[in-house]
């Protein structure tokens, strides 16, 4: 843990520290993770912190390798450090303990300031104001393992027609009317959501409340994951529930989960 950055958290933020009863049930949390069912973006979490550890998600040939060793150091398999790392904040035997699958839902522990800090993304913060009115916090950047080469994990939706559609050319010409700079910075200052396009970055770097979104999307990373996205979560799911109730070995889930994705990107 000690390689967080914690003054560098891409997380929104409120003051407080992990509180305990006399039971030692946990009442306030430091930060949701180790889980997966009351902890949204584990998929993406679990996929930054394997990046940030070192770990290559997939090749260029499509094959999944994040469970093999560090080209610099064979005796390290950055993937399995990176979630030996996430499932020790749910494990009651590690001073890293501060969350279990007991707890609500992250976001809404969050916004009933029970959580110090939390994983999310920009649309989040209105539903964040809309469940606490008054609740005061703020947004910082990612932790980094190594702030120098920093890594960050986007959330996306794509455009795209239908290969059935009548007016193909027409409605892509529509998304590319949509998408121009132009008219892409029009939606974006009235709706207030970060840029996808890099021209419009510097603008939005000025804006307090974007800023901080933005600027995180020079340095975002994503991985093809298959034909059935929500299969490799699932599999992540799995993965992490494992390792968290020590079913296997690190090891063998590690090489179990790499094994099964890549069915779903070569079925």
């Amino acid at each position: 843990m000690a390689k967080i950055d914690l003054g560098n958290a891409w997380m929104l933020i409120i003051s407080g520290q992990v509180a305990l009863d006399k039971e030692g049930n946990i009442i306030r949390s430091g930060i949701a993770m180790g889980t997966t069912d009351n902890t949204p973006h584990y998929f993406d979490i679990m996929s930054v912190l394997m990046m940030q550890f070192g770990a290559t998600m997939a090749n260029e040939e499509g094959y999944v390798t994040f469970d093999k060793s560090s080209a610099e150091d064979k005796n390290r398999v950055p993937a399995m450090e990176a979630l030996d790392f996430y499932v020790k904040f749910a494990q009651d035997k590690w001073e890293t303990y501060n969350w279990n699958e007991t707890k609500n839902n992250a976001l809404e522990e969050f916004a009933a300031g029970n959580i110090a800090y939390y994983l999310g993304y920009h649309q989040e913060m209105a539903q964040i104001k809309q469940l606490a009115p008054t609740l005061n916090f703020d947004v910082a950047p990612l932790p980094q393992i190594n702030t120098v080469s920093q890594i960050n994990y986007p959330s996306y939706w794509l455009e795209s027609v239908s290969a059935n559609s009548k007016n193909q050319h027409l409605a892509w010409a529509f998304v590319q009317y949509l998408t121009n700079e132009t008219n892409a910075g029009k939606y974006l200052t009235t709706t207030k959501q970060p840029a996808s396009r890099r021209a419009l970055i510097n603008e939005q770097l000025a804006d307090y409340e974007l800023a901080t979104f933005a600027e995180q999307a020079l340095t975002a990373k994503s991985w093809y994951h298959g034909t059935n996205p929500q299969e490799a979560i699932n599999l992540f799911k799995l993965m992490i529930d494992n390792a968290r109730l020590e079913t296997f070995t690190l090891e063998e889930i590690i090489r179990d989960t790499a094994a099964k994705v890549q069915l779903t990107v070569n079925p």
